[in-house]
This record gives structure tokens, C-alpha cells and sequence, in this order.
């Protein structure tokens, strides 16, 4: 039995473990010379360490103490992956600030288990279009200009950038005051409407 969970946690060829590879493991076969697809080498190659930077926003306000959160979606073209971390937190709202919500991986499209055909791609990411960050629907706000560059150069326009801070709207309260019920003068009903009813 010992022999056999061995030779799965190895990861023997032929033998399908169903779990994704640590990181880690690919880092140390590489070294030992084990060498990448040549598809992902050629991705490297040519882009290199670019990456499109977006400013996205995430609006929980339709949840009891939720707020706007702002982030920074980091699109890498040398193997089309997404990395989402939090934009400085200046507006001091109280909430705990954590450095990433996704790390470097594939994002896919619907949230849930993916092939690598379902998952966004440069061409899907657009100024003012929503996107499905694992049940998370995050708006894309503004971008750099090297992102709009990159878009440019393939024929595609991106559009203005959207107001990064969104303004909420705020509860005008206006103070009626009721008409005297005939106990008392006037003076007595404004008093007791505008302050204390102590004397």
C-alpha cells in the first residue's frame, strides 16, 4: 500500500493524480533539466516580462457593510496569465488590507473548472466590461499606456478611461417641522422640535 501511494505522489507517468503540480516541483525539475514546451519558451521569447496593467473596481455594496474596492488587474502576455492584487488602500475604511486576491494563474471565464480554451484572454479585457474574477464581478476602469499601446497596435481601440473613484450618492435629510396641535404656543412646538425639551 506504502509502495503504491509512493509511486502516485511521485507522479509516475501514467499515473493520473488529478491535482494540480506544486509550483515548486516544476521549478526543481527545470534545474535538474527538465526542459518546458517549446510553445511556452517561444511566448517568452517574444514578449518577454510585458505586461498590460488595468485598474479595476469591485462594487459590494449590495452586501450589509460592503464598499468599493479597488485593484489592480495585472494581464501577463508571456503565458496569458492574470495576477489581481490590491490597489494602497487611501480611503482608510477600515477594511484589512491583503496584497493579492488572485495569484499569477488562468482566470476563467464562468469561475469554476476550466480548460485552458475557456479562460480570458487579452482581447476579452475592455475599458468599462465586467469581468467574473470567481463569483467576483469586477468592472475594468483605466488602463496604462503601454496597455493602450499594445492594443493599438493590433487594431484595436480601447475606449477613455472611467472615473476611478465612484461618487455615492448621499441622503439629502431635510427637517419638516409639524404644524402646533393647539397645546401651547408655536414657540413651544419649534422648541421642542429644534432642541432640547429641558430647561
Amino acid at each position: 500500500m506504502n509502495r503504491a501511494k509512493m509511486m502516485r505522489e511521485s507522479g509516475v507517468p501514467g499515473v493520473d493524480r488529478k491535482r494540480k503540480m506544486n509550483d515548486l516541483k516544476v521549478v526543481m525539475e527545470s534545474q535538474l533539466g527538465k526542459q518546458s514546451s517549446m510553445t511556452d519558451r517561444g511566448m517568452f521569447l517574444e514578449h518577454g516580462t510585458d505586461a498590460l496593467c488595468f485598474h479595476v473596481t469591485w462594487d459590494d455594496r449590495s452586501r450589509l457593510y460592503g464598499n468599493i474596492q479597488y485593484f489592480r488587474l495585472i494581464y501577463h502576455l508571456a503565458d496569458d496569465t492574470i495576477e489581481i492584487v490590491r490597489a494602497s488602500n487611501t480611503t482608510r475604511d477600515g477594511t484589512a488590507t491583503f496584497p493579492k486576491l488572485l495569484k499569477r494563474s488562468k482566470l476563467p471565464k464562468s469561475g469554476q473548472a476550466f480548460d485552458n480554451s475557456d479562460c480570458y484572454s487579452w482581447k476579452d479585457l475592455a475599458i468599462g466590461q465586467l469581468i467574473n474574477v470567481f463569483g467576483r464581478m469586477m468592472l475594468i476602469v483605466k488602463c496604462d499606456q503601454f496597455t493602450r499601446a499594445h492594443y493599438q497596435s493590433h487594431g484595436i481601440e480601447l475606449k477613455e478611461d472611467l472615473p476611478l473613484v465612484v461618487e455615492e450618492k448621499k441622503v439629502e435629510i431635510r427637517r419638516i417641522v409639524p404644524p402646533p396641535n393647539g397645546f401651547g404656543s408655536e414657540e413651544d412646538s419649534l422648541r421642542s422640535c429644534t432642541g432640547s425639551i429641558n430647561p
